[in-house]
This record gives structure tokens, sequence and C-alpha cells, in this order.
């Protein structure tokens, strides 16, 4: 591994330690000298990899979005029925939701502090343009696997399932029951995608 790579993985498990702490504490509540404890490193080691809070947040969530952007898509890519791509799809959203809840919990707390704090605007507007080509991809591959035109739009589709995302979400936050918070949204996104491809 070269000098460049050993940074960049150096960065990524940085990454890994600052979702973990902030998906318990929140971007507010979460300074860097935490960041550093949870990570094992001095602060000024964390300061080597990272000028500041907000460049290492916004690291965090594009490694994490586009992480989860490129599973979904790879799902829907793979499917060969429409029954297979909303089986994958939704599945495959209900258990991130559920294990990586801390990372999803960090992107929508951050998605609110762009409403407050103007250096978090560009990052919002970029995962959110990638989130929009996700749900793009996603209806252009049921399209022409059902041989319909899809009810909805791409950005009505987007923001209908960041909501129900969002509040199942909280609702697992606040119940724990993970069995329950995975079916609730997996029979939520069904419901959404039967619409979408007039399975209804």
């Amino acid at each position: 591994m070269g000098k460049s790579d050993k940074f960049e993985a150096r960065r990524e498990s940085l990454a890994e330690s600052t979702l973990a702490i902030m998906g318990k504490k929140g971007y507010a509540h979460t300074s860097m000298r935490d960041i550093a404890a949870e990570a094992g490193v001095s602060l000024g080691t964390l300061h080597y990899y990272f000028v500041d809070k907000s460049e290492l947040l916004t690291f965090c969530i594009k490694t994490f979005k586009r992480a989860f952007i490129q599973k979904v898509m790879g799902n829907c890519e793979a499917a060969h029925s429409l029954k297979d791509l909303i089986t994958a799809f939704c599945e495959v959203c209900s258990e991130s939701m559920v294990t990586d809840y801390r990372e999803h919990r960090v992107w929508f707390d951050i998605r609110s502090q762009a409403l407050y704090e103007p250096i978090f605007i560009p990052l919002r507007v970029e995962i959110e343009k990638e989130l929009e080509e996700m749900f793009r991809t996603f209806i252009v591959a049921g399209e022409q696997l059902s041989g319909h035109a899809a009810t909805m739009k791409t950005d009505a589709v987007g923001w209908m399932f960041e909501g129900l995302f969002e509040i199942e979400l909280f609702n697992f936050i606040k119940s724990g029951n993970a069995a329950q918070a995975k079916e609730r949204m997996e029979y939520g996104s069904r419901e959404l995608c039967d619409q979408l491809f007039h399975l209804t």
C-alpha cells in the first residue's frame, strides 16, 4: 500500500469513529476532541488528517452515502424482474436503516444543519443530487421491467421515500425494536413501489 493509500485508509478509519460518536451525540454536541478520543488518537493527529469538523463531516457523509447509493443501484442493475427489483430495493433500504442507523442519523442531522450553517449547503445539494440519480435509476429499471411508465416523477418519489425513511428511522431509535422497524420500513416502501409501478 502506497503512502497516499495509507493516508486515505486512515481518513476512512477516522470517519468511522466520527460517525459512531456523532450518531450518538449529534453534530452540535460532538467536538473534535470527542472524535479524537473515540478514535484513540491525539487531537493533533486528527487535525493532521482533517482541518476542522466541517471537513471531517463532509468526508464522512460523502463516503457513507455514496456506499449506500452504490449498493442500492447495484441491486437495481442486477434485478431480472419487477418483483426482484422491488424486493431488493426495499430489503436493502430497510436493512440499512437498522444496521447503519447512526450513519443515517448523522446525514439527517447535517441536512438540517444546512438550514443554519452555509458551509453544509454544497454538501446537502451534492448528496441530494446523487440520491435523485439513485431514484431515477430505480424508476427507469422498474419501467423497463414492467413495460409501463411510472406514476410519479423522480423528485416526488425521492421526497416521499426520504420522508418515510426519516419517520421510520425515528420510530426505530425511539423503540429500539429492529425487527418491527425493518418490517414497517419494508411495508411502507413496498406500498410506495406498488403505487409507482401500477401494482395497486
